[in-house]
């Protein structure tokens, strides 16, 4: 919430006391139920809100699914399990389309594991930032052509998300911030457009339990765009130089550790920025994060290739191997107990790649394609129901 740690307001917790009692009987309001004991969020916030004397027995939320899309926001998440030690990422692929006070925060994402922040968007209410202030592209984990991702107002269209898919394995999802970066019939466009977009398209792959990879496909008008991605630390992180396998950087919270890579291209700046760095008043020490802004050097088209892992204080990172070919960029994935990898086309059309897992244990060898499809999904008094894989 507002001081950067994974809370739960009184709003969020009698809005499940009243889903609870609404769908006593059903799946879905037990569901209700088990959240509210797992969490004991704040209540009471709400004055018209009263038991009503039903017992509602709570469910098992193992029983949900893993994954969950929200295909009006365009918001997505994906989950390793449900225990306590869990890893959780959230996409914000979309732009929800009714309210107001929203952030220029499409195509931004954010990692839990066990409860504490492995990477988080910084949030606040017209909050100053060292560099940015709250409302902006660069204060949430974007990705940014001269600075400027999502336009401030009169967007040329809304995101376009061209894959979602779940799997035993994985979660995949691909979204094109083309036109919601271009505002090109606004008033005032040298607030709100950014005509050096031509296109941006930002692909998420969630590898369970705990690898995220990220993969930008840019192009700018003109060779001198700069063309930066942005990744949020609560605690400042440390940087290793592996002549084998590139730079890391590792920060620890809550015991867990996060280990962010850029994979490609190799020939990337780096800025870290401590967002706390801010003269006059200030809020409380929560609210502020170490900003990371990596950028490559110049050219009409660029592509990123990140990986974020989650894993135990102390754990060995992730060993990522380039792979580039003609027409795709991808990389090998070392880690204790199995091996991965994936390729990215570069140019996106059905397929968007494909991955590779093998393993050990029950789970063995499995492959597979990432088609540009979205796989549907519904929502009703017996919870969530995914539809037919993609093929």
């Amino acid at each position: 919430m507002w001081r950067g740690h994974p809370a739960v307001d009184e709003y969020t917790g009698d809005t499940m006391r009243a889903l609870a009692l609404a769908y006593a009987d059903e799946p879905v309001g037990a569901y209700a139920k088990a959240w509210l004991e797992t969490v004991e969020p704040a209540t009471d916030v709400f004055g018209w809100l009263v038991e009503d004397g039903r017992e509602v027995e709570a469910g098992q939320l193992k029983n949900l699914p893993l994954d969950y899309f929200a295909p009006g926001a365009g918001y997505a998440w994906a989950r390793s399990g449900w225990g306590a030690g869990a890893t959780a990422v959230m996409l914000q692929l979309g732009i929800p389309q009714k309210g107001s006070h929203e952030h220029l925060d499409a195509g931004s994402f954010q990692m839990v594991r066990s409860g504490s922040w492995m990477t988080k968007e910084s949030t606040g209410y017209a909050t100053q930032f060292n560099g940015c202030d709250s409302h902006d592209a660069m204060a949430h984990n974007t990705v940014l052509i001269n600075g400027r991702c999502q336009a401030n107002a009169y967007l040329d269209g809304a995101p376009e998300i061209i894959a979602i898919e779940t799997a035993r394995d994985f979660f995949h999802a691909a979204v094109d911030l083309s036109k919601a970066c271009r505002a090109s019939k606004s008033s005032h466009r040298d607030r709100d457009d950014n005509p050096e977009c031509v296109s941006m398209i930002r692909e998420f792959l969630y590898i369970r339990p705990d690898v995220l990879v990220i993969f930008d496909r840019l192009e700018s008008a003109t060779d001198e765009a700069e063309k930066t991605y942005v990744v949020h630390m609560p605690l400042e992180p440390k940087r290793e130089d592996d002549e084998n396998f590139g730079t890391l950087f590792t920060t620890e919270n809550g015991g867990s550790q996060v280990v962010f890579q850029t994979v490609y291209p190799q020939d990337v700046a780096y800025k870290l920025v401590d967002e706390g760095a801010v003269e006059g008043k200030k809020n409380d020490a929560g609210f502020y994060q170490w900003r990371m802004e990596v950028t490559k050097p110049q050219g009409k088209k660029a592509y990123f290739m990140t990986v974020l892992a989650a894993q135990e204080r102390f754990d060995l990172a992730p060993k990522c191997a380039l792979v580039e070919k003609d027409e795709t960029i991808g990389m090998v994935v070392s880690q204790p107990g199995r091996r991965f990898e994936v390729h990215f086309a570069k140019e996106p059309g059905e397929s968007l790649g494909t991955l590779v897992i093998d393993a050990a244990g029950a789970y063995g060898h499995s492959e597979s394609s990432l088609p540009a499809k979205v796989q549907e999904i519904a929502v009703d008094a017996a919870g969530v129901k995914w539809g037919a894989p993609v093929e």
